[in-house]
């Protein structure tokens, strides 16, 4: 009996151990990223180039709590993806819709995750996620902590790696469904550089089931820029 017990024991202690080692790990996280610094901006603006097929001047924008905007050239034609909170609308003028058409319902839970403002592993417990510390793994060669976040609500997990020597996030991984498949997507993130004390990555890299689809290379995020009140809504964008 003795022994069951301190079998016992030393689960809870194991149990609390790595709970721990999780907070730990996302508390150093938020103090490399400059979460103090982040939490009191309110809107940032990204520019910089996409790299599919072709390269696209692009421009994200971003408003608290969950506003999204990306802007993006293709030749010289201007398009627009964009959320404004509740609902998601679009701009494709190669195909001659030049006035925002709403995006199906089907799409628009993905381009509301995009939406979101604040970091998924800053305060995840208020947000209502499960977090948990897997095995190690290696990154280009460097050890990376692993955290799994799943959302309480859906069930859904994301894998976040993190640098062990500089607490930065340098890749997510998750599994979603499109259609009736489910498809592995990779995010990668590097070159951090400050601004106004806070570390952002002005490289991303995209990948589905192994194979890369976008790269985005940043040039210049501004913190707070001055935004018209009616910036996401797209009545603001319709041609008469």
């Amino acid at each position: 009996m003795k022994k069951y017990g301190l079998t016992i024991l030393a689960m809870a202690i194991g149990c609390i151990a790595m709970a721990q080692d999780v907070e730990d790990i996302v508390e150093n996280y938020c103090k490399a990223r400059g979460e103090e610094k982040f939490a009191k901006v309110q809107s940032y603006q990204m520019e910089g180039i996409r790299v599919r097929n072709d390269v696209m001047p692009a421009f994200f924008y971003r408003t608290r709590p969950n506003k999204f905007m990306m802007k993006f050239d293709v030749g010289d034609l201007t398009a627009y993806r964009t959320y404004d909170g509740e609902k998601g609308w679009y701009t494709a003028p190669w195909r001659g819709l030049v006035n925002p058409q709403e995006f199906p319902s089907d799409a628009l839970e993905a381009l509301a995750n995009s939406a979101y403002f604040d970091d998924q592993l800053a305060n995840w417990k208020a947000k209502g996620y499960n977090a948990k510390l897997m095995d190690n793994e290696k990154v280009d060669e460097k050890d990376h902590f692993v955290i799994e976040l799943e959302c309480s609500t859906t069930g859904l997990t994301s894998l976040y790696y993190i640098d062990k020597q500089t607490y930065l996030l340098t890749k997510t991984k998750m599994v979603r469904p499109r259609g009736e498949q489910q498809i592995t997507i990779e995010i990668l993130y590097s070159d951090y550089r400050p601004v106004e004390g806070i570390m952002f990555p002005f490289e991303v890299e995209e990948y589905t089931n192994g194979a890369r689809v976008l790269t985005t290379e940043f040039d210049e995020i501004i913190l707070n820029p001055e935004l018209p009140e009616d910036f996401y809504d797209m009545s603001r964008y319709t041609i008469n």
